[in-house]
């Protein structure tokens, strides 16, 4: 027994599975039992900026926190309620840890939902904010996202194309402006 541990002990961080990511911030955060303690919106808008809608086939980059600011802006004007602006903001910071999977691939997976949905309610648990809220939000969500496909793969319509470090600004300043974040 000693011996393995002692190989255990010898591993990459990265050859350990102990169901842990670590973060930008240099937070570790599990996967599978997330805390708001672990949650950090500066990963969050890393992640979700550093990750491609779509699955990545789109013709450029297009990231889930542009996409994210998008519902933001459209629930922002039609009702400034804060807490359903934080939710639209909010409504796939679970993406950041577990990344977008496609629709196709997501209703096949139903352990991943739960896992996503668990991850979802820490970070609404992090910032007051009611995971029951989100389906309030679904028809904006959507009409984005019916904006972003016809642009995307019928060539209707025009979107403007930030890269992660815009998309991260972006992001963060809407935080911000939620008082989700404080500029330092």
């Amino acid at each position: 027994m000693e011996k393995m541990n002692d190989q255990n002990n010898k591993l990459h961080p990265l050859q350990k599975l102990d169901g842990h990511m670590n973060t930008w911030t240099g937070k570790k955060f599990s996967i599978l039992d997330p805390k708001p303690d672990q949650i950090d919106i500066r990963d969050i808008a890393r992640g979700l900026a550093n990750t491609c809608h779509f699955g990545g086939q789109v013709e450029s980059f297009f990231s889930v926190a542009q996409h994210s600011v998008m519902v933001y802006r459209m629930v922002k004007l039609s009702d400034p309620d804060t807490q359903l602006a934080k939710v639209a903001l909010l409504h796939d910071a679970a993406e950041a840890y577990v990344g977008d999977v496609i629709k196709p691939l997501k209703v096949l997976l139903p352990e991943y939902n739960k896992i996503e949905r668990n991850i979802q309610q820490a970070i609404f648990e992090k910032f007051d904010l009611d995971i029951d809220h989100l389906p309030l939000i679904k028809p904006a969500d959507i009409h984005i996202q019916s904006q972003e496909f016809d642009c995307f793969y019928k060539k209707k319509g025009k979107l403007s194309f930030c890269g992660p470090s815009l998309a991260y600004t972006i992001f963060l300043d809407c935080c911000s402006d939620e008082k989700l974040y404080k500029k330092p």
